[in-house]
């Protein structure tokens, strides 16, 4: 599948005490949690867990794809009759970002072929950096496991998010979803080494 991060609505309640007056939040929050109002905490995705992982992937396609792919193109993408045709081993970095207990996000990467994909947001919890955070988690696991160079294919709607977070890449490709859909999607790609 295109790696998903979606972009949308506004920032829920804020715990962290923060004012428009100071640039920064409070002693002890980080600026995730100003926005998310609670830590995110990183989980390993397992078999078991496919099933909410199919209904984030959903929701956050319908929540955020809209206007980038037709709706047959959507609908297709997101037919949960054609599940089966997705159920493949996770790769073993496949992580679930979860806030008080709540499923927020999901991404995945391959280390043996330097790919992040499925990286993809509630709608709930569109434009809060839960998105860059998963990004920095996978990045992070990337560099520990002695990967140099990152790869992804973007979908549309999330070309700019993943050039905020440095990849390039600006033609456009074609993904073939086991769904029997064809999508467009822009291939990215990412140097980890610091120069």
């Amino acid at each position: 599948m295109c790696a998903l991060a979606i972009a949308a609505p506004r920032a829920r309640n804020r715990v962290c005490s923060w004012s428009k007056r100071h640039s920064a939040p409070t002693i002890g929050c980080s600026i995730l949690e100003v926005f998310v109002g609670s830590q995110l905490q990183f989980e390993r995705v397992t078999e078991r867990d496919v099933p909410a992982l199919y209904e984030l992937r959903r929701a956050a396609i319908r929540g955020g794809c809209v206007g980038h792919y037709t709706s047959a193109q959507i609908d297709a993408w997101t037919n949960p009759l054609s599940d089966i045709g997705l159920q493949k081993s996770l790769p073993e970095h496949s992580y679930f970002a979860k806030i008080d207990g709540e499923l927020v996000a999901c991404g995945m990467l391959d280390v043996t072929t330097e790919r992040i994909d499925g990286v993809i947001v509630s709608p709930f919890h569109f434009r809060r950096g839960i998105g860059r955070a998963m990004m920095q988690h996978l990045e992070r696991i990337a560099r520990d496991s002695g990967v140099k160079h990152l790869m992804l294919d973007a979908s549309l709607n999330a070309v700019d998010f993943y050039r905020s977070l440095g990849f390039q890449g600006d033609a456009m490709g074609s993904y073939h979803s086991p769904r029997g859909v064809t999508l467009e999607c822009v291939p990215m790609s990412k140097s980890l080494v610091v120069s």
